[in-house]
């Protein structure tokens, strides 16, 4: 029988050279640190009436009147509850599975495990900087965060949430209203850090800046940005893919209905999911059967919990042509 007050470490196994002190140094760097609780020791959340069943749950987020567990990571103790966590979490849910009553991280930013948690309470986690004028470069640091999300999700295997941290780097990227040149240093980043010719993350970034290019830029892309081609110049992989997305674009961008729904696409999930390897992205030609859409990844993934509704990106969903948003 496993004691009441039992604390669970975890020292979860690192992914080579993305989860070094430098990377995760890189990774954090210019974040904002965690909300401190109060003097008592809790987080202030007062009680509401919500009106739809996934407000409730997103009123549980940091509520310890209710918590049966805490998350400890650094100097932080977050509390949660196993109803809610556990059942989207198979590394909680193991870890929790013995009674244990505290979970310690001892290996990650409590920053890290608060948009983890998040997750599991919302949906969704900030990728913005809590005060942008103290940071050097805004759009740069929301892409360390969305990198060092998908490195966590990776690293714990957590499907869903990894999923989500590439739909958020995708609107990301299609949001950056500051030029190609962030986006072009995000692809540039994501190349060097995430092995894998179908990375998931490496094919988000494919994406964008396909597309990006393709509108702005029709064919010549290469000759009109030196940066670019510099980017395709240093990584064979991402200049093949961009070139075939580019392809795909210039084929059916008279074509209305794959205009309207955008490149098929399916995620391979074996790897994160035995182990053996990460989250992949495949893009197909003419789509059919198993094969989703572009415009399905502004929406929440298949199974990630409660409102999916709350990831619909207007802006987003309407640039890919769709005439109806909530269609």
């Amino acid at each position: 029988m496993a004691s009441p007050n039992k604390r669970m470490r975890l020292e979860t196994p690192p992914l080579d050279s993305i989860s070094s002190a430098d990377t995760l140094a890189w990774l954090n760097a210019e974040d904002s640190p965690p909300p401190s609780p109060s003097a008592s020791g809790v987080f202030e959340v007062r009680p509401a009436s919500a009106k739809k069943l996934d407000e409730a749950i997103q009123k549980q987020f940091l509520n310890a009147d209710y918590a049966d567990f805490y998350v400890v990571s650094g100097d932080k103790r977050f509390p949660a509850h196993r109803s809610i966590v556990c059942q989207q979490s198979r590394f909680f849910s193991e870890a929790l599975k013995d009674g244990a009553k505290e979970v310690v991280i001892a290996d990650e930013d409590p920053k890290s495990i608060l948009r983890l948690l998040s997750y599991y309470y919302t949906c969704d986690y900030s990728d913005k900087p809590s005060n942008p004028a103290t940071v050097s470069n805004p759009s740069r640091l929301s892409t360390r965060i969305n990198f060092n999300m998908y490195r966590l999700g990776t690293k714990l295997r957590e499907l869903e949430f990894t999923k989500h941290t590439v739909v958020k780097q995708m609107q990301h990227l299609e949001e950056t209203i500051d030029g190609i040149s962030n986006a072009i240093w995000a692809a540039r980043q994501c190349y060097r850090l995430f092995p894998g010719k179908h990375d998931a993350m490496r094919m988000a970034h494919v994406t964008a800046l396909a597309r990006q290019f393709h509108k702005a830029k029709g064919e010549n892309a290469l000759d009109k940005n030196e940066e670019l081609r510099a980017l395709c110049e240093e990584y064979g992989e991402f200049a093949y893919e961009f070139m075939v997305f580019c392809q795909w674009e210039r084929e059916h961008h008279e074509k209305k209905r794959s205009r309207r729904r955008g490149r098929p696409y399916k995620w391979v999930e074996e790897g994160l999911v035995s182990g053996s390897g990460g989250l992949e992205l495949e893009h197909g030609w003419e789509g059919g059967e198993g094969w989703g859409s572009l415009v399905d990844m502004w929406i929440c993934p298949k199974g990630a919990p409660y409102s999916a509704q709350m990831l619909l990106d207007r802006r987003i969903f309407e640039s890919t042509g769709m005439t109806g948003w909530a269609d």
